[in-house]
């Protein structure tokens, strides 16, 4: 949704490893995403409202994250 080369995908992925992996719940929602990916990317070329709308949340998403120790 944002690009493969967007800078801001690392906030992203610390906030994943860094709090998302260090519980149970976190980790049930990183193994759904990864098992239901495809879905939602072909959800989101099908419909280009949807995809607006998960990366209008992502890039809200990513400020809040950015500052979670």
């Amino acid at each position: 949704l944002l690009g493969s080369d967007d800078p801001r995908l690392d906030s992203l992925r610390m906030f994943r490893e860094k709090k998302l992996a260090g519980s149970k719940t976190g980790q049930t929602f990183i193994e759904i995403y990864y098992e239901k990916s495809d879905v939602i990317i072909a959800l989101c070329e099908k419909y280009p409202l949807l995809k607006m709308t998960f990366k209008a949340m992502l890039e809200a998403l990513i400020p809040v994250v950015g500052t979670i120790d």
